[in-house]
């Protein structure tokens, strides 16, 4: 039980950033974009592993702001930082794409959901991202610490209303710090900048839940 207690305390250093947009909500697209680039630059900061499956619309701002924070910040070379697994592409691809879910949630302790929309060749308007779902329930599934970004709005809001309605059974220790911070994350009308700072709190405080 103390080996697993570890373990799973070290695997929470890593961070699975799920998440997809072809639009932003409310948020203009370019500081939608500077919030996921601020993030992923805090997160290498504060020692965490990044690894992202590269979601249309944020995967670059997530790369960015991990690479800015490596070379630009710390002025050191790329080490196990970030982990980038672009999603393989094909008309057989989608075969697999659960099984390189698992994989990347594998190697996390903790997931982060934002967004959640995207196109569908053929078909008008934006659509839900399935996926992000399903990372989700796989997430749930092996024990990692799920937080959805409530406030981003698409999947990520129905997330988040899922966790809150079951708040104890996601979060059966949680403290007083992250309940107020959980119930800010689901808050559109705060700035991005603030939401920030609430999304960096209650990161640190799940490392101790």
């Amino acid at each position: 039980a103390i080996l697993e207690e570890l373990a799973a305390r070290y695997k929470r250093k890593t961070v699975f950033i799920s998440g997809a947009a072809h639009e932003y909500g409310t948020f203009p697209p370019a500081d939608a974009l500077t919030y996921v680039f601020n993030l992923s630059s805090e997160l290498i900061r504060d020692d965490y592993r990044v690894v992202t499956g590269f979601g249309l619309g944020i995967g670059s701002s997530v790369v960015n702001g991990a690479l800015h924070q490596v070379y630009k910040v710390l002025k050191r070379r790329l080490k196990d930082e970030l982990v980038l697994r672009p999603f393989p592409q094909g008309p057989t691809a989608k075969a697999v794409w659960t099984d390189y879910r698992n994989d990347m949630l594998d190697m996390a302790g903790v997931a982060v959901y934002m967004f959640g929309n995207k196109v569908v060749e053929g078909q008008t308007g934006v659509h839900r991202s399935d996926g992000i779902v399903e990372e989700f329930d796989i997430a749930v599934a092996k024990g990692v610490k799920v937080l959805p970004l409530g406030f981003t709005g698409f999947v990520a809001r129905e997330l988040y209303d899922r966790v809150a309605a079951d708040f104890a059974r996601y979060y059966p220790r949680a403290t007083q710090q992250f309940q107020t911070d959980f119930q800010l994350l689901g808050d559109a009308t705060r700035s991005l900048q603030d939401q920030l700072g609430t999304t960096l709190s209650a990161l640190r405080t799940l490392q101790t839940m």
